[in-house]
C-alpha cells in the first residue's frame, strides 16, 4: 500500500520523540511522570552512580533513554572514574603474611598421619589464596621462593610417604618387607623400583641406629680409666685391610689422640660429645649445647668447604659444612656427623 517494508514503518513509529522546543503542556504525560519519578529517586539516593540508578529505576530509566536521552544524560551524575585496585594492594605486606601462613601450614602438612603431597594447589586451597598464587606469584617473591623450597615432586612425595610407613612398622617392632611397604603406599611397580634404592638406604640407616642403641660398642681407649674425652673430628672414610675405616680424634686435658675405627661405628659418634672408657654408646652432650626443633628447607642450605688442621694434631682435614638459618639466627652443621636417624 505505502510501497515500503513493514520494518520501515515500525522504525519510524518507534523513533525518538522530539522534545526540544515543546512547552511543558505539549510534552507527553508519560514522559513527565517518568521524569518526576527519576528526579525524586535521585534526590532520595544522592550518592548513587549511574549504574545504581539504572538498576533501581529500570522502567523509568529505559523509557527516558529511548525517548528523552539528552535530558536524561544531563540529569544523571557525572561518570565516576574507575579506581586502580592494583595500586591499593600492599604486595610487600601480603608477601610477608603469605610466607608466615605457608610456613605454618607446611609444618602441619608434614605431621599429618595420612600424608598428602605438598603442592602450590593444596597450599593455596587450604589458605584460600590460590587465585593470588596462580595469577600474582611474581609480586610475592618471598612466598614464591618458599613454595619452591617446600613443594614436592611426585617422586619426593612417594619417598616421604614410604619412609613414614617404614617408621610406623619399626615402631610396632615388626619385620619390614619392602613389597609390603609398596602395597601399603599404593605405588605402581615401575614407580616403586625408581625409589627403592632410597628406601633401602633409609631402612639400613634406621636398623643400624636401632642395633647400636641396643648393644654396647666399646673400643680400645688411649686415655685413663674414667677420664672424659671430647670427640673433635671424624676423618674421611678410607679402605684398609679390605674394610672401610675412619680416623676419629678425641681430646682430653689438652691431649689429642686419633683412633682408627670401623666405618660401622659412625652412628654412635657425635662431635663435641664426651666419651668415657671407650664406650661409644654412652656419650654425653656438653652442658652448653641446646637442643632445638627446626624445619630445614633443602634449597636454603648453603654448602661451604675449606682446609684446616685438627686441634692438637698436625693432621690436615677438609672441613665441609652446611649453613642454615632460623628466625635470622645462623647455624652450621658439619657434614662429618650429619647422619640421618
Amino acid at each position: 500500500m505505502l510501497g515500503v517494508d513493514s520494518k520501515t514503518v515500525k522504525k519510524y513509529l518507534s523513533s525518538e520523540i522530539k522534545i526540544e522546543g515543546l512547552s511543558e503542556n505539549d510534552i507527553p504525560s508519560m514522559l513527565l511522570i517518568y521524569r518526576k519519578q527519576l528526579l525524586k529517586g535521585m534526590r532520595q539516593y544522592p550518592s548513587y552512580s549511574r549504574t545504581q540508578i539504572r538498576k533501581c529505576f529500570p522502567k523509568e530509566y529505559m523509557y527516558l533513554y529511548r525517548h528523552d536521552k539528552e535530558w536524561l544524560l544531563e540529569q544523571l551524575p557525572i561518570i565516576q572514574e574507575k579506581k586502580n585496585n592494583q595500586a591499593l594492594v600492599d604486595w610487600a605486606s601480603r608477601d610477608r603474611e603469605y610466607c608466615s601462613k605457608v610456613e605454618k601450614l607446611y609444618k602441619e602438612l608434614i605431621e599429618l598421619d595420612k600424608p598428602v603431597r605438598i603442592t602450590i594447589s593444596i597450599i593455596g586451597k587450604r589458605l584460600g589464596i590460590l587465585s593470588n598464587l596462580e595469577k600474582h606469584l611474581d609480586k610475592l617473591p618471598q612466598t614464591k621462593k618458599l613454595l619452591s623450597e617446600t613443594t614436592e615432586s611426585t617422586q619426593q612425595f612417594q619417598i616421604r610417604r614410604c619412609c613414614k610407613i617404614i617408621d610406623r612398622i619399626l615402631q610396632r617392632q615388626k619385620p619390614i618387607v619392602l613389597w609390603k611397604v609398596q602395597r601399603i603406599g599404593a605405588l605402581k611397580s615401575h614407580h616403586f623400583h625408581e625409589i627403592k634404592p632410597y628406601l633401602e638406604e633409609y631402612l639400613r640407616t634406621k636398623q643400624e641406629v636401632k642395633q647400636y642403641s641396643k648393644q654396647q660398642v666399646k673400643i680400645a681407649w688411649p686415655f685413663a680409666k674414667g677420664e672424659k674425652a671430647q670427640l673433635l673430628w671424624i676423618g674421611e672414610p678410607f679402605r684398609y685391610d679390605y674394610k672401610m675405616m675412619i680416623k676419629v680424634y678425641f681430646c682430653s686435658q689438652g691431649r689429642t689422640e686419633g683412633i682408627l675405627m670401623d666405618w660401622g661405628t659412625l652412628p654412635c659418634l657425635a662431635i663435641q660429645h664426651f666419651y668415657t672408657d671407650g664406650i661409644l654408646t654412652a656419650s654425653k652432650a656438653p652442658k652448653s649445647v641446646e637442643e632445638i626443633d627446626m624445619t630445614i628447607y633443602p634449597n636454603k642450605v648453603k654448602y661451604h668447604e675449606r682446609s684446616w688442621s685438627i686441634q692438637g694434631s698436625r693432621d690436615p682435614a677438609p672441613s665441609r659444612m652446611c649453613f642454615l638459618s632460623m628466625e635470622r639466627v645462623l647455624f652450621y652443621q658439619s657434614l662429618k656427623y650429619c647422619v640421618a636417624y
